[in-house]
C-alpha cells in the first residue's frame, strides 16, 4: 500500500466517523424532541409581576429594617427592569460610527502620501 492509497483511507475513515457522529447527535436531539416535547409557557403580565412584588412587600413587613429596605430596592428594581426594554441590539442597527469613518479617511490619505 502506498502513501496515497494509506493517506486516502485514513481522510476517508475521517470522514465517515465524523459525519455519523453528527448522524447520531441529529437522531439523539430528533429522539429527545419526540419524548419531551416543548411546552408554551403563559406569559407574565405586568399585573402578575406587581401581585408578586406586593406579597413579597408584605410578607417582608414583619422582619426587621434591613430586610424591608432589601425588599423595597428588590421591588423597585423589578419593575424598573419589567417597565424598560432591552437596548441589547441598539447598537447593531445604527450602523458604523464616525470612529471608522475618520480611521478609512486618514488610511487612505496616509497610503496617498506614501505612494
Amino acid at each position: 500500500m502506498t502513501e496515497i492509497t494509506q493517506g486516502l483511507i485514513v481522510s476517508g475513515l475521517g470522514l465517515l466517523i465524523t459525519f455519523a457522529s453528527l448522524g447520531l447527535l441529529i437522531l439523539v436531539i430528533v429522539v429527545l424532541n419526540k419524548l419531551f416535547p416543548y411546552k408554551e409557557e403563559a406569559e407574565k403580565g405586568e399585573g402578575d409581576n406587581n401581585a408578586e412584588t406586593a406579597v413579597v412587600i408584605e410578607t417582608a413587613v414583619s422582619g426587621d429594617e434591613d430586610t424591608e429596605l432589601a425588599v423595597v430596592i428588590a421591588a423597585a428594581l423589578s419593575i424598573t427592569q419589567s417597565q424598560t426594554g432591552s437596548s441589547l441590539g441598539a447598537s447593531l442597527l445604527e450602523g458604523r460610527s464616525s470612529f471608522w469613518g475618520t480611521r478609512q479617511a486618514s488610511s487612505m490619505t496616509h497610503n496617498l502620501q506614501r505612494k
